[in-house]
């Protein structure tokens, strides 16, 4: 996906979506200070997802531009059996 060009004043939007395809509950840390994501869900088993959305205005010190690059090195905390 090409990065698309904003201005001052426009909001960014960005969602996250977690999903659980394994057959035990888990507690993911999810961490994107970008985003301004930090928070800890928990995710039922049986492929079930959930969706974190945050939002920001664009302003002057973020210019030349907002980096935010997806990783996947999931860990949790544990697992809720």
């Amino acid at each position: 996906m090409q990065p698309r060009p904003r201005e001052c004043g426009c909001t960014i939007t960005w969602e996250v979506t977690i999903t659980n395809t394994g057959d035990v509950a888990l507690d993911i840390v999810v961490e994107d200070p970008v985003a301004g994501i930090s928070e800890t869900v928990t995710i039922g088993a049986g492929a079930l997802s959930t969706a974190l959305t945050r939002s920001r205005v664009v302003v002057v010190g973020d210019a030349p531009s907002i980096t935010n690059t997806v990783t996947q090195p999931l860990r949790y905390l544990r697992s809720s059996a």
